[in-house]
């Protein structure tokens, strides 16, 4: 498995942000898959999803999402829908660890009424179709996520939440026996 970072969540969860700022903190490299879809098709994500549908911009998010599979090393920003594709989450695990950046309801509606307009998803207003469309998905990005990140707190907060996640990696719960760490090249130790 590639050592990517892939954050996933629905819209205004603040991956973009995230991703930006993990890349500094990190220095690592950063890709935004939106940003490459509006590059390789010549426009804008809502003027794309208007003249030719979700499903077409869905076909370029997967192309996309299979060139950024074979990155190592990045920090991936993904689109919210990317987890509607099983194929898409195949590239994806198959590239690093995924991050679910989780945020409440009521927090991910404020952002968006800060945010400009999204294409909706459903034929609703964008903000109407929240609890709808976030009720579907929400089995999905667990079901998809390594990790779950809570998106509710400032940006520089769950930045640090991943910084601390990705430090502590290396841990695992091993049934009821407790902690234990892996040490590279040494093992398993008791903690």
């Amino acid at each position: 498995m590639k050592n990517n970072i892939v954050l996933i969540g629905y819209r205004a969860t603040g991956k973009t942000t995230v991703g930006r700022h993990l890349s500094q903190k990190l220095k690592k490299p950063y890709i935004s898959l939106d940003q490459e879809i509006v590059k390789q098709v010549g426009m804008p994500i809502a003027e794309l999803v208007e003249k030719k549908g979700w499903e077409e911009f869905r076909k370029a998010e997967t192309a996309i999402v299979k060139k950024a599979s074979q990155l190592e090393g990045y920090i991936i920003d993904t689109g919210g829908g990317v987890i509607t594709k099983k194929e898409n989450i195949n590239y994806l695990q198959k590239s690093g660890s995924i991050i679910w950046l989780k945020a409440d309801l009521e927090n991910i509606v404020d952002r968006l009424k800060k945010d400009n307009p999204r294409p909706s998803l459903t034929g609703k207003s964008f903000l109407d179709e929240v609890p709808e469309v976030l009720k579907e998905r929400t089995p999905i990005y667990q079901k998809s996520a390594n990790h779950i990140v809570d998106a509710n707190k400032s940006i520089l907060e769950t930045v640090d939440q991943i910084k601390l996640l990705l430090k502590k990696k290396t841990i695992r719960k091993l049934g009821s026996n407790g902690f234990w760490i892996r040490l590279k090249g040494r093992g398993v130790l008791p903690v």
